[in-house]
Formats: C-alpha cells, structure tokens, sequence
C-alpha cells in the first residue's frame, strides 16, 4: 500500500515537474509495518550513500521532504544525518518521541499544516516555536481550511518553488 502511494506521487505527479525544474526526487518507502521514525531511520544513512553513487547533490547534501508519517520520518533523519541535509520542508511533520532538534535548528526548515488538521497545528507551532528559540530560519504556514493532505501543494508547484529559494546558490 504505501509503496504503491508513494509510486503514485512520486512518478505520477512529482516526476514530470522535478525534471522541469532540475530536481531528481527519490523517495524511499520503509519496510512493511516500520516506519522511519521508530525502526527503520537505520536504512537512512545507506540510502543517503545510495544516492550519492549516481547523483551528486547541489552543495553536497540533500533537501528532505515529508509528508505526515514521512513528515516525521524526515525530522527523525535530518536529525540523525545533519551534516547531510541541505533543508527540510514537512507537510505536515514535527519531532516525535523525545527527538532532539538541536542540529536541525542549523537547517532551514519549511513546515506546512491544513488549518482543518487540527491534531497536528499545534505540535507544529510548538516546533517551531522550539526552533525559532535555537534561532532557526524556520517558516510554518497554516492552509485554511485544508485536511491533512494538503490539495494545494499535491502538483508540486509551492514544494518547488521552495525547494528553487533553498538552492545553495540563492
């Protein structure tokens, strides 16, 4: 299931537009039942490696994108891997489970909520509250009146356009 809706997003609506704009996507699915953030951030570090051997990334590390579980996932590895990890832009994600966020608060992070998803407005502001405390460059937009999966980042047009102003040579 979530590879099938991960291949959906990624080949189907993300692919075109990331070679438009000089964007490789990889999007990695966890093992069944495991997710990123509890069992399965070990696999990171290879896929980090793995990517390395057939792109070389803008400045040498690369931009961490997630979406609600994936959201929290990204938190989880750019926490573990900072000195690999250029930004990170959730929508939605926050830190889960007592991660520390000290070393993100040197990345800059872009988080995105629906205004109607209640249950994760409120992590989120608190995050970004903690980053902005560490002196981030963070940024957290509330959608109104969007749900959980936000309708208008799903072509990838504001997800580029913020990837594009992250570039190392912006």
């Amino acid at each position: 299931q979530a590879l099938d809706t991960t291949s959906a997003v990624v080949d189907g609506i993300y692919e075109e537009r990331a070679l438009e704009r000089g964007w490789i996507v990889v999007s990695p699915v966890a093992p069944e039942g495991v997710s990123f953030w509890r069992g399965s951030e070990v696999h990171v570090g290879p896929i980090l490696d793995w990517i390395q051997t057939w792109v070389r990334p803008e400045g040498g590390t690369v931009h961490l994108l997630g979406v609600s579980n994936g959201g929290i996932s990204a938190f989880k590895a750019a926490a573990l891997h900072t000195d690999r990890v250029a930004s990170l832009i959730v929508f939605p994600g926050y830190p889960r489970g007592g991660d520390s966020i000290e070393g993100i608060a040197g990345l800059p992070v872009r988080m995105f909520v629906g205004g109607a998803d209640t249950s994760w407005i409120a992590p989120m502001e608190q995050t970004r509250d903690a980053l902005l405390a560490l002196g981030a460059d963070v940024t957290l937009e509330v959608i109104a009146g969007a749900p959980h999966f936000i309708p208008e980042l799903a072509d990838g047009t504001v997800l580029f356009d913020v990837l594009d102003s992250l570039r190392p040579d912006r």
